[in-house]
């Protein structure tokens, strides 16, 4: 049995709060190849717990808690208080649960039956435009989709991007939690207006973590096509739990770092819908 500790993240304005968490059992998936899964667990405080690519079970206690499984068939609860559980990453899930309180869950379409006790559901559809009639994303809107090989890879190697990819204007789908100065962390969801060629290199983005460099050229606009600018832009951004937006990759040398100091892909932002 393996025992690790995991580290809990306040972005922004938030709390930071690192909690030892341990591994309380293995799980085995079945496939080609088996692969050993976690469990985690939550405080009686809020919370924001996010888990691996593979199989976990993820439960969190007390608290306005967000949950995010990243990939793997997991097992998602939210405990007591106000959570938002993100089950998004494109396979079937075993369980989503939102628990006691008014909860927001996103879903795929295909975790629908597996999903309980949400007071607010948000499905996911891949390669539907975001922002919805006269919103972003418009037009030609080729999304990039994660083949298991590239899951599984993320947690092994960085991942690698031709000349071309650089240069393109790409719309990003991603959770938030909170700003860090002109630093807006975000979960990656979907990858979408890829030009033809360059969809395995966007693949590999997908369920991983990015920053978006939000500067004095970006566009900032509610969830209501109000736009929006200086303190009232960072505020929205601040509060916001999922945007889209318009970007283009930094190259490596301009990347910022996670927590655990290692450099996370980072975009330079035209443009941000805040979509939730």
């Amino acid at each position: 049995m393996e025992f690790q500790e995991r580290q809990f993240l306040r972005l922004g304005k938030r709390p930071m709060a690192f909690v030892a968490v341990a591994c309380l059992a293995s799980l085995m998936l079945a496939s080609a190849g088996s692969a050993q899964a976690k469990r985690m667990l939550g405080t009686r405080g809020p919370d924001k717990i996010v888990g691996t690519t593979k199989a976990d079970a993820i439960r969190s206690l007390g608290g306005s808690d967000r949950i995010r499984g990243r990939g793997g068939r997991d097992r998602l609860f939210g405990g007591r208080g106000a959570d938002r559980v993100n089950a998004v990453d494109g396979r079937r899930d075993r369980a989503v649960r939102g628990g006691p309180g008014k909860d927001v869950c996103r879903i795929d379409l295909i975790d629908r039956s597996r999903m309980k006790d949400c007071e607010s559901v948000k499905i996911h559809r891949p390669g539907r435009p975001p922002g919805g009639p006269g919103g972003p994303g418009v037009g030609v809107n080729t999304c990039a989709s994660a083949p298991e090989e590239a899951r599984a890879a993320q947690e092994e190697a960085p991942p690698t991007f031709s000349d071309p990819f650089y240069v393109v204007t790409i719309t990003i789908n991603a959770s938030v939690d909170g700003v860090n100065g002109d630093d807006l962390p975000i979960s990656i969801e979907e990858v979408c207006d890829i030009p033809a060629g360059l969809e395995h290199e966007a693949a590999q983005l997908i369920g991983g973590d990015g920053v978006a460099l939000i500067g004095a050229a970006t566009q900032v606009f509610d969830a209501g096509g109000q736009q929006l600018t200086g303190a009232a832009a960072t505020t929205a951004l601040a509060g916001a739990d999922t945007v889209s937006l318009k970007a283009q990759l930094v190259r490596p040398a301009g990347w910022r770092q996670d927590e655990d100091g290692q450099p996370v892909p980072t975009f330079t932002t035209s443009r941000g819908d805040i979509t939730d």
